[in-house]
């Protein structure tokens, strides 16, 4: 049997089809480009105004003229393409003239390796973790550059001193305390929730807000000032080795460690380009460390100088601070 060509012929309407349920709306040119919102705007480095490209004519290809969304695009192409591939080929193989041209079976997408290899440094991180570095709280206490009291004022006010800079708009309250006019109260400069001493709630996130802000929505972000890393499977002394491999193997300077109270403790790390920060989203997740603090903007998280309302009432307190490594 001759095969006389190894793909279907272009069905621009089945591509436009294809492309508006895997993309959204969009309004086509006539040669089959549209013109869209960036997928990957969310990991652009600065706001700017231009779309992305979509071509249908030729190989299916979305183009953005970022670079920090290229691999997120790369995916979302391969996913493309293959849509389309099964459309005009209406499912298996494709029939023309009696010759039917199987599709070749797919290895693993891009996506899929990538997670394979995030699970393998995750679980080797772990591993090494344990291995090279075993720590207690008590060792990050005695390791810490700066003396910590049991003073929760103290605790509180140093916090806000070391971390931020005083004219930073930072959030302290209860989870719920935000999207309300009535909630601007939580929003106040780093200098000003220094000076009261105490928290008025029991978290704070890692973001700084715009002055007037009352609500931790991600468009009211303007950056994100700490990589937190944060458990709830590991024991407070396996934590604390993650949290050491993370600032001597990665070099990633650990800035603060916060004792929940409870069963977690909350590392605060500098943080890191785009691309090493995607990847530890990846990789940490897999060693035990909390997917939704790491990757949830505006996510709340435990804040030092709190006595705990719950279980045995115990106290949210610094266990380190590093000055130097909170250099902003």
């Amino acid at each position: 049997m001759i095969v006389a060509r190894t793909h279907p012929p272009e069905n621009m309407e089945v591509r436009r089809n294809v492309a508006l349920r895997v993309l959204g709306p969009m309004d086509f040119l006539e040669d089959g480009s549209a013109d869209l919102p960036c997928p990957g705007r969310h990991l652009h480095k600065k706001e700017d105004n231009r779309q992305a490209r979509l071509f249908l004519a030729g190989p299916p290809t979305l183009h953005c003229f970022h670079d920090s969304c290229r691999a997120e695009l790369a995916e979302l192409n391969d996913h493309l393409r293959r849509e389309i591939g099964r459309a005009e080929r209406g499912g298996a193989g494709f029939i023309n003239d009696n010759v039917i041209i199987k599709t070749r079976p797919r290895g693993p997408s891009p996506a899929e390796l990538r997670r394979k290899r995030w699970a393998e440094l995750g679980s080797r991180l772990l591993r090494q973790a344990l291995e090279l570095y075993p720590m207690e709280p008590a060792d990050l206490w005695e390791s810490s550059p700066v003396y910590l009291t049991h003073d929760p004022a103290e605790s509180f006010a140093l916090f806000m001193r070391t971390l931020w800079q005083p004219h930073e708009i930072v959030w302290v309250g209860y989870n719920e305390q935000s999207g309300s006019p009535r909630h601007r109260e939580n929003f106040k400069p780093a200098a000003v929730w220094a000076e009261l001493g105490k928290p008025c709630g029991p978290q704070t996130c890692a973001y700084a807000f715009p002055p007037g802000c009352y609500s931790r929505k991600k468009a009211n972000i303007l950056a994100r000032r700490h990589l937190v890393l944060e458990s709830d499977t590991l024991t407070h002394a396996q934590a604390a080795s993650v949290f050491w491999w993370v600032k001597e193997r990665l070099e990633l300077p650990l800035r603060a460690v916060v004792h929940s109270g409870s069963k977690s403790l909350h590392g605060w790390f500098a943080v890191p380009d785009e691309e090493r920060l995607q990847e530890l989203i990846g990789v940490l997740p897999v060693a035990g460390m909390d997917y939704a603090v790491l990757k949830t903007e505006g996510q709340p998280v435990r804040c030092p100088g709190w006595k705990r309302e719950d279980g045995a009432g115990l106290m949210q307190a610094l266990l380190y601070l590093d000055p130097q490594a909170c250099e902003l």
